[in-house]
Parts: C-alpha cells; sequence; structure tokens
C-alpha cells in the first residue's frame, strides 16, 4: 500500500497538504504491519514514549507526544485496559503518571521493524 502511494504520488500545490498526505500513507503502512499484534501506531507510539521515559506525568507525555489532552486521555485508558500500562497517583489522590508495564513491553519487543528494544524495570 505505501508502495503504490510512493510510486504514483500525487503532489498538491501546499507543502503541509503533501506531508499530511504523506503522513497518512506511513500511518497505514505502520497500521498494517503491527495488525497481528491488534496495536495501532498511535497507540504503539504512546509505548514506546513510556519505553524510553519510564514514569512520566500525562501533561508531559501528552508535551513530548505533541497530543492534546483528550485524545491522550481516551488512547491511555484503552492501553490499560490491555494491561500495557499502569497509572500511579500523586499526592493529591490525582492519578497523573503513567509507566509501562512487562506486558506492554512484550507487545513491543516483537516489533523490531520500528527498532524498539523494551525496558524491564
Amino acid at each position: 500500500m505505501l508502495g503504490q502511494a510512493l510510486k504514483n504520488p500525487v503532489t498538491l500545490p501546499c507543502t503541509c497538504a503533501n506531508l499530511r498526505s504523506a503522513s497518512r500513507a506511513v500511518t497505514r503502512h505502520y497500521n498494517q504491519e503491527l495488525k497481528r499484534e491488534q496495536i495501532e501506531i498511535t497507540q504503539f507510539t504512546i509505548l514506546m514514549a513510556l519505553n524510553i521515559a519510564g514514569e512520566i506525568a500525562q501533561k508531559d507525555l501528552a508535551q513530548l507526544l505533541e497530543m492534546d489532552s483528550t485524545t491522550l486521555t481516551r488512547t491511555l485508558d484503552l492501553l490499560k485496559g490491555h494491561g500495557w500500562i499502569g497509572f500511579k497517583e500523586g499526592p493529591t489522590g490525582v492519578v497523573n503518571c503513567s509507566r509501562l508495564l512487562r506486558r506492554g513491553s512484550k507487545s513491543i519487543s516483537a516489533q523490531n521493524l520500528i527498532g524498539c528494544e523494551p525496558r524491564h524495570d
């Protein structure tokens, strides 16, 4: 699919539009590759970020990934439902930190095509 899109690219008059089009093509390619793990690239990206960052506050993770808080919260809840990440309450009782769990680490370790080595903290 990505190969077809790159063989016959349509050039639009706007760099931003071309970049967005290329980004969607890359996203489709990675989603196809990740399908067997039942994860999408947007979720996988968060797992990789947590793999590198360790425990991180949600607002810091949102900044790192350039994601809005609502989208990140929804995706983190989904990842938690799969057992791939855990949350930690801060001193005020508010959940404000996320961390990668072993199951999430195993999910990303099979993805050598992306070049991510899991941490086992």
